[in-house]
Order: structure tokens, then C-alpha cells, then sequence
């Protein structure tokens, strides 16, 4: 995240292409575990973006139990404390996996990378099906 806030002092708010990973995380009842941050009001899975250098499984893997330490049971328990920049606060829910469907249809995901992960989840769950 220092790579992003350092940019963001030269270009302010203007928008970047970055490179991130999402992490979908469905439990038996094909609930997905979501996040919604209290800076933009959206909702989307775990996730975050690379830093200069770093490969997209190691971003996922970093941003999974560094920011989002959560494990899925019957509900979603903490299991550690979240250690979020600055700006960040970021409620946790499990909703339906049909939710994170009408979310997208109704514009709610703003992140194309979640909207991607979407796309992913629904083609590997039909191909598992």
C-alpha cells in the first residue's frame, strides 16, 4: 500500500492501473466472505494490490491474514487483529453468493478486479457443478 499512497501525492486522485488480487472465500452454505470499506462504501472480496516486484499470489497471501484475518466456520470468527492502513475500516460479512451477483448487476462493485473474480468464481463453481 506505501507504493499507492506515494503515488497518489503525485497525481492526486487521478485513476491508476493496477495489478491486485481478490480471494474468494465460500463456505458449505455458498456463502462468500465480503468486505465493505468505510473510505468508499463498497463491498468486494479480501484482497489488495501488488507492490512493485511482488507476484499476484503473494499479494493474496499478504493481504488475506494481514488485513483481513478472518476463517470461515459457521460464522466468520476473528482470529486476529486486522492491521489496516490508516484510512481503513472495513466490516466483514458472509452473504449469500447470489448477493455478490446482484451486486454486480445493480453496479455495486466498482473494482473490475472483483467484478473479475466474479466471472472466475461462477465459471469454476459451473465447471464443478
Amino acid at each position: 500500500m506505501e507504493y499507492i499512497q506515494s503515488l497518489r501525492q503525485y497525481i492526486g486522485h487521478a485513476p491508476v492501473l493496477m495489478v491486485g488480487a481478490a480471494i474468494l472465500i465460500v463456505d458449505d452454505k455458498n456463502r462468500l466472505l465480503l468486505m465493505k470499506r468505510s473510505d468508499s462504501g463498497c463491498w468486494g472480496p479480501p484482497g489488495g494490490a501488488t507492490e512493485p516486484g511482488e507476484i499476484v499470489e503473494e499479494a493474496a497471501r499478504r493481504n488475506l491474514p494481514e488485513r483481513r484475518a478472518y476463517r470461515m466456520a459457521l460464522d466468520v470468527e476473528l482470529v486476529a487483529q486486522q492491521d489496516l492502513d490508516e484510512t481503513e475500516d472495513i466490516e466483514v460479512s458472509l452473504a449469500p453468493f447470489d448477493e455478490f451477483v446482484r451486486l454486480a448487476k445493480a453496479g455495486g462493485l466498482p473494482q473490475a478486479l472483483h467484478v473479475s473474480a466474479l466471472f472466475f468464481a461462477l465459471a469454476y463453481m459451473e465447471h464443478n457443478a
